[in-house]
């Protein structure tokens, strides 16, 4: 089927049913071409109702990415950190509604994707770091923080990274199952009240894993 059809159908079924009805938003998903940050042989799941995997990283279902964004304060004044983007889609997407988008990636060639779609439409607002986020000295504070995948841990780590009044987006289980799209918002002892937003699944970002962490199955 033709790419441009299915995007469509992502639209009018995967988003619209799901109260994905702010135009903006709508707009935004029918012009950004999920395909350029595939592979040529995964072009054809572009528009799939699910994360697709790729390259040993994955890529989010868009129903999630486009549903963080009815939660979040589309202001053009706020900045986002973009951690484990893979080849930038998500990073593409925030960098129409937000000033500024710092991205983090650690695979070098997803890297190169996004680092090529950038130089090819001149898009100096949003930028990537190929680089594993916890080992890097960033000193920067966001509004923002999306993390793209899921994490074993309260982000404790970020805190640093986050402006007064500044929110963290990601999937989290504290028990395995069921896990959770959450918010992570600083409180005036600054720690984190952790809101459930809704059930999502996928894979832990590897860089982020708790490795002190241990299952017992």
């Amino acid at each position: 089927m033709n790419l441009n059809i299915q995007q469509k159908h992502m639209i009018n079924r995967q988003l619209m049913p799901n109260f994905i009805i702010d135009e903006n938003i709508i707009k935004i998903f029918s012009m950004v071409k999920r395909e350029d940050f595939l592979p040529n042989k995964f072009k054809n799941m572009a528009y799939i109702d699910d994360n697709i995997f790729f390259e040993d990283r994955f890529m989010l279902r868009t129903l999630y990415l486009a549903k963080i964004l009815t939660f979040m304060k589309l202001n053009k004044t706020y900045e986002i950190l973009d951690i484990g983007c893979a080849s930038g889609y998500s990073s593409i997407i925030f960098n129409h509604f937000f000033k500024k988008v710092l991205a983090f990636e650690t695979n070098k060639k997803l890297s190169a994707i996004c680092n090529h779609y950038l130089n090819q439409n001149k898009l100096s607002t949003c930028s990537i770091i190929n680089a594993d986020i916890k080992s890097y000295d960033l000193k920067y504070k966001f509004d923002y923080i999306f993390i793209n995948g899921l994490v074993d841990e309260v982000p404790e780590f970020l805190k640093k990274n986050l402006k007064q009044n500044g929110e963290i987006y990601g999937i989290y289980y504290p028990k395995l199952n069921p896990s959770y799209f959450c918010k992570f918002k600083l409180n005036g002892l600054n720690q984190f009240d952790i809101s459930q937003l809704f059930e999502a699944s996928a894979p832990l970002i590897l860089s982020l894993k708790n490795k002190k962490k241990k299952f017992n199955f």
